[in-house]
């Protein structure tokens, strides 16, 4: 792990992708750095984690910074992926009608190596017919005449 930016925010990267280590409050008095740390975070990775694990505390600031970095990472291939453990934190984001903008994990191990989709072999159940994802897919497998 190399440090990219130390700071309040530190960027340190992880192969390919970029960590943003946050403090406990995230606000208006210090949105301005982690919008630069994401910066720093997206000249160097397009992948970047938003590591929020001790932050117990932010106010819409935050969004205002997530929201353009997330269109950033996109227009590079990456995404901007979010570490949250707090319930007020993830609140904010229920509230606003973000929690599905970006992707969520609850620790940073998980966010690093996110599940990869089961492959279609693994989707079968134990007779081994494809599971009701690859019936439906196929346009097979209802009793409907649809």
């Amino acid at each position: 792990m190399s440090i990219v930016m130390p700071g309040e925010f530190p960027v340190c990267c992880l192969g390919a992708i970029a960590v943003i280590i946050c403090p406990a409050e995230i606000d208006v008095a210090n949105a301005s750095a982690l919008a630069a740390a994401l910066r720093a975070a997206g000249r160097t990775a397009a992948t970047v984690v938003v590591d929020m694990t001790d932050t117990a505390f932010c106010d819409c600031s935050v969004l205002g910074v997530l929201v353009p970095a997330r269109q950033q990472a996109a227009k590079r291939g990456g995404e901007v992926r979010l570490v949250i453990r707090s319930a007020g934190v993830r609140r904010l984001f229920t509230i606003t009608g973000l929690d599905g903008a970006f992707a969520r994990y609850p620790g940073l191990a998980e966010a690093i190596e996110p599940p990869r989709p089961a492959s279609p072999a693994a989707r079968r159940d134990h007779h081994g017919n494809p599971g009701a994802d690859d019936r439906f897919a196929s346009g097979h497998g209802g009793s409907g005449p649809w």
